[in-house]
């Protein structure tokens, strides 16, 4: 019963813009044009923005670069 609580819970809870995540605690990368990420896993559907990688957008090329030079 309480798995089901728990799933019940979870398909009705929606993360505010920006946010995502089992409890939206988890910030949105860095979307191409500004758009939002899927509020479920975080990917941007459209791409990033200029050095930013995909599925998220959180991790950017130049600090890549910069920890394996």
């Amino acid at each position: 019963m309480i798995i089901l609580i728990l799933i019940f819970k979870l398909l009705l809870v929606e993360c505010s813009d920006g946010y995502y995540g089992n409890d939206c605690h988890t910030t949105c990368g860095y979307c191409l044009q500004g758009r939002v990420c899927n509020r479920l896993n975080g990917t941007c559907d459209h791409g990033c923005i200029n050095h930013f990688k995909e599925p998220t957008c959180a991790g950017n090329e130049v600090d890549f670069l910069a920890q394996n030079c």
